[in-house]
């Protein structure tokens, strides 16, 4: 069936195994992606906080949550962004991210969903991010 339309593999819902499965796949890609052009791991900091700030805001919208909480979201995550890129220094930015993602999980523990896979997948990011920034930006 795929051979025959290919298309129809962008309707595929693997359910949490594919989803975990399609984080590992993207991760590895990018990460080797980054090592082969040469890449600096501090900009996907500011890459990975943008897109969390996007997750968040299109889930309030599609949950039709509060404009409270997406104002919230988004002024946060708009002050981290400013502060990402202000800085010049690796271990301001890994501190920030850090931080970020802590904020983002006392968001989560009010919700009661602090094990949620959006915030594990935070965690991970997070830990991924800073050992690729010490193993290749640090060291070199």
């Amino acid at each position: 069936m795929i051979w025959a339309h290919p298309l129809s593999i962008l309707y595929f819902n693997g359910g949490v195994k594919g989803y975990w499965l399609g984080f590992a796949v993207t991760i590895f890609y990018t990460l080797h992606k980054v090592r082969l052009r040469n890449l600096q791991v501090v900009n996907m900091y500011q890459a990975w906080i943008c897109s969390m700030i996007v997750y968040e805001v299109l889930q309030a919208i599609l949950d039709q949550g509060s404009f409270l909480w997406m104002g919230m979201q988004l002024f946060i995550g708009g002050v981290f962004i400013l502060f990402v890129s202000n800085k010049n220094q690796l271990l301001w930015k890994e501190q920030l991210l850090i931080l970020y993602t802590a904020v983002q999980a006392i968001f989560y523990s009010l919700h009661h969903s602090l094990l949620s896979i959006p915030m594990v997948t935070y965690f991970l990011m997070a830990i991924i991010l800073v050992i690729a920034l010490r193993k290749w930006e640090v060291s070199s």
